[in-house]
């Protein structure tokens, strides 16, 4: 029993070093974790981690709301041990809803999210001394509440649109709401000190992730792109979309801006393949547009949809076709039915008199 105090004492006057071990371990187990599993899996992980974090949070909370003169080996070992394991909890569904978003967002549209998602998982090192101060802890666990609500909901309702969202947001109100009411019963004069900060945080990112769906900067979860393209031909045989393409595109090459080379006349034809999980059914767009150097903003051309229906692996794969593209910078953007942006490619088209060397690849 002596060793054991040793133990829980040494843990305390090492807690820094100790948060930082577990965050770390966290995020490697993310890693590993939601790499492999399927998405089924992801949600029950991510469900019972926010369980978990609940339960610490509310005993880290209920220890640090009451000053006990003489403490037993049990409390002692909850209230050195529940501030750890909830930064580990909070760490990991951070870590893992950043691996996630990070998988299904187009970088150059939902940046601004992913930095928000950054900021938050890092600042879960950054504030480690403030673990007896509830306010950045609760505030992180709302973000990853209502991260993990915009994925579920869609992904059991088999649903992706405004209302969806809608649902989600009241959703992840309504049970922080049901959170924040058990934290005050559980330390009341701990709870009303940062009442008003943790109230005015939430709602601030409420509102600032409405803005980003509506804006089409949040991530249309659970979708996700695998691939995208613009080629000079796409055909579908019984199970394979053959494409031709000039032999020296190269789409991996992510920060040039291609060159098609088209004659007059001569139409442009872009592919896309998306994830969803299965049994899931939903509509699908491509836009073409072309930049106005005059009006110095892209004007769209042609708008073509179609309705994804889930389940492989590799996505659902679709393609749509513009005739006769000026010449000009252009993009082509896949969207969700909510107009959320799945993925963008960018492409400079040139006329030329004979047409260049393609190349047939198969997808």
């Amino acid at each position: 029993m002596e060793a054991y105090r040793n133990v829980l004492a040494w843990a305390q006057r090492n807690e820094r070093h100790l948060g930082a071990l577990v965050f770390v371990l966290g995020f490697v187990i993310d890693i590993f974790t939601f790499g492999e599993l399927g998405l089924s899996w992801v949600s029950l992980i991510f469900l019972l981690y926010l369980a978990i974090a609940v339960v610490t949070i509310l005993t880290t909370h209920y220890y640090y709301s009451r000053n006990l003169a003489h403490e037993t080996v049990a409390e002692k070992s909850l209230r050195v041990l529940s501030p750890l394991a909830a930064q580990f909890f909070i760490g990991s569904l951070l870590s893992g809803t950043l691996i996630f978003y990070t998988r299904s967002a187009t970088f150059f549209v939902s940046w601004p999210f992913l930095l928000l998602l950054v900021i938050i998982f890092f600042g879960n090192e950054y504030y480690r001394k403030y673990k007896e101060r509830i306010i950045f802890q609760t505030i992180q666990f709302f973000v990853a509440l209502y991260a993990y609500t915009l994925f579920a909901y869609p992904f059991y309702t088999h649903t992706l649109t405004s209302t969806t969202f809608l649902f989600s947001t009241a959703i992840s109100v309504t049970l922080m709401f049901v959170f924040l009411v058990t934290l005050f019963l559980v330390g009341k004069q701990r709870f009303l000190r940062s009442f008003r900060r943790i109230v005015i945080s939430c709602l601030a990112l409420t509102l600032a992730l409405v803005a980003s769906y509506y804006s089409g900067v949040l991530p249309p979860l659970p979708l996700s792109l695998k691939d995208v393209g613009v080629y000079h031909f796409v055909t579908h045989t019984d199970t394979q979309y053959v494409i031709e393409k000039e032999q020296s595109i190269e789409w991996y090459v992510f920060w040039k801006v291609q060159t098609i080379h088209l004659r007059p006349g001569d139409s442009l034809y872009g592919y896309s393949a998306v994830f969803a999980p299965g049994a899931f059914t939903t509509n699908l767009m491509h836009t073409w547009e072309k930049y106005d150097g005059v009006q110095k903003k892209w004007v769209q051309k042609s708008k073509v949809a179609f309705t994804l229906s889930g389940g492989r692996d590799d996505g659902y794969r679709g393609y749509s076709y513009i005739t006769a593209p000026e010449p000009g910078l252009w993009r082509l953007s896949v969207l969700s039915e909510s107009e959320q942006v799945l993925g963008r490619v960018q492409f400079q088209v040139e006329t030329v008199v004979t047409e260049p060397v393609l190349e047939s690849v198969s997808k």
